[in-house]
């Protein structure tokens, strides 16, 4: 199922002229998808905590719950829209739209907060409400760990397993990344911080902020922004940002012992 665009049709219904204003009712037919709430506690995801977890589906054409965007069901929705445009000099000319009807759905059913949104919004709702981050087993850490040789894979510094912070190279929030190993990246405390939800290149573009911040302080005060700047050679002037995962060698030479022994150590 493939639409690009939420509005199908939209036609002039009636036009009249009173004074100095022109009055149009138009119909805009527009694409609506059904999205349903689903709300689990942290407790039953993760034990001790309980901060509620909102999770986002879409119906299907059977009344199914699904993540799929293209396996969605889509409704056409007609709303109506009054136009009151000011004719005064053009200056002053002003058109404003009040739509009539603004389609609204909320009912609760089967544990799931029921409404409709449009079509174009569809994707990013999914992306905003994600499932549930998976916990990262010590075999995966391990992997983790060993895909950059025990480096970060941002800016290359060396990090001590348990200081290794997993992250989403495409953040689980917001992106709709994958808890997969494909998708694991070994990373320091403070690239982790700074990259948090951003794409790569918006990683690479904050941290060649962070280094305009830290040339303009008179005085380092070692803020996330002076670390990164320090990292990644950005202290005296700007340049192009490369990351240390960009340049590596694929085929690197892992200590295969001494990560069994590791995990040998944990378990």
């Amino acid at each position: 199922m493939e639409i690009d665009k939420d509005i199908i049709y939209e036609v002039e219904k009636d036009s009249e002229l009173v004074g100095k204003v022109r009055r149009t009712i138009r119909y805009v037919k527009t694409k609506y998808v059904l999205t349903a709430y689903k709300y689990a506690s942290f407790k039953e995801l993760f034990g001790d905590l309980r901060i509620d977890y909102s999770v986002g589906y879409l119906i299907d054409n059977e009344g199914n719950i699904t993540r799929d965007l293209s396996q969605a069901l889509v409704i056409d929705v007609t709303s109506v829209v009054d136009s009151q445009e000011c004719l005064d000099s053009p200056k002053d000319s002003r058109t404003t739209e009040l739509y009539y009807t603004k389609p609204r759905l909320e009912l609760y059913k089967n544990g799931l907060f029921i409404s409709l949104l449009p079509y174009s919004e569809a994707q990013k709702f999914l992306n905003n409400h994600p499932l549930p981050r998976k916990s990262i087993s010590k075999l995966t850490r391990l992997n983790v760990y060993a895909k950059y040789n025990g480096r970060c894979a941002y800016c290359g510094c060396p990090i001590d397993l348990e200081e290794m912070q997993v992250d989403h190279f495409v953040a689980h929030h917001g992106e709709g990344g994958e808890d997969t190993l494909d998708n694991y990246m070994p990373s320091c405390e403070v690239c982790n911080r700074i990259k948090s939800d951003r794409t790569i290149e918006g990683f690479r573009k904050a941290i060649r902020g962070c280094g305009k911040i830290h040339r303009g302080r008179k005085k380092p005060i070692m803020a996330d922004s002076d670390k990164i700047a320090i990292k990644y050679g950005l202290t005296k002037e700007d340049h192009e940002v490369t990351f240390y995962f960009e340049d590596y060698n694929n085929d690197p030479k892992i200590d295969v012992a001494n990560v069994k022994k590791i995990f040998e150590e944990e378990n």
